[in-house]
């Protein structure tokens, strides 16, 4: 008989309450990916090239048979030049695409057009750093529970000190919640990481966001975007819970394995994105 803890409870309030109207959602961020090859659902092109920066367009560009790829709303898909690693490994992500389209297999340009349609809008920006902001008040790793065992071990290893580095280094005070309601954080503490937000360019906003919606955690996503945890540990943070469960009852195939591996694809994408030169 599997036991939900209040970290899960939590979630489940969150996902029926305080975030049924949220801003952006996974299948808002998955459109982000969409693009002429994504309509069509065939490759169209033979090949795959990266355009280095130039006296007419200061960044990166993917051409596909010399034509650049673009967002949904149709502008021109321009990587900064300091963002050297994400133009390649977007390019290199088209350039794998096979005759039938993947669009799940594009993360990383999906991330791009999210970025440059979305996240460099200065309204659409609000909302979005409004979203983020409400998963930290509603923290998953300040929902810790003092059993099992097993539990508060993986709780120690993963999120103690997490919070213990968020705290020192942004000069907080955030502890574990002692309820499932009536949470709040101290004082000034969504101001802080409001302007912290607000300081991001629009690709680390929109690798933020894709981090949060994945993990459910704005203190994982943190830490993974501003290269404190690496993805494997970021990752292994945010399956804190189902962890335990694996412990203790052993893991379904096709389904753990699964949700590991997209995790760590997710979680990747957007490590790269936060990459510079």
């Amino acid at each position: 008989m599997l036991l939900l803890s209040r970290t899960a409870i939590g979630h489940s309030l969150r996902a029926g309450s305080r975030f049924a109207g949220l801003h952006t959602s996974r299948v808002a961020l998955e459109e982000a990916a969409l693009d002429r090859a994504e309509r069509l659902k065939a490759r169209f092109w033979k090949t795959v090239s990266l355009a280095p920066p130039s006296s007419e367009c200061d960044g990166f560009r993917v051409l596909l048979d010399d034509r650049a790829i673009r967002t949904p709303s149709g502008q021109t898909i321009v990587v900064p030049k300091e963002r050297e690693l994400l133009a390649t490994c977007m390019a290199q992500e088209w350039n794998e695409q096979d005759k039938v389209l993947k669009p799940h297999a594009l993360p990383l340009t999906s991330l791009a057009a999210r970025a440059l349609d979305a996240c460099s809008d200065s309204s659409e920006r609000v909302g979005i750093q409004g979203d983020l902001l409400r998963y930290l008040e509603n923290e998953t790793i300040c929902f810790q529970e003092t059993q099992p065992k097993a539990l508060v071990e993986l709780q120690e290893q993963h999120w103690q000190p997490l919070l213990a580095h968020v705290n020192q280094t942004y000069g907080v005070k955030i502890t574990p919640f002692t309820g499932l309601l009536g949470n709040s954080h101290p004082r000034g503490t969504l101001d802080t990481f409001a302007d912290h937000l607000a300081r991001l360019d629009h690709f680390d906003l929109a690798a933020f966001e894709r981090s949060v919606m994945l993990t459910k955690s704005f203190l994982i996503s943190l830490g993974l975007v501003s290269r404190h945890l690496s993805v494997e540990q970021a990752a292994q943070a945010a399956e804190v819970e189902v962890q335990s469960q694996i412990n203790r009852w052993g893991a379904v195939e096709d389904s753990h394995d699964v949700d590991e591996a997209e995790m760590r694809r997710t979680l990747g994408s957007v490590a790269i994105t936060t990459v510079r030169n």
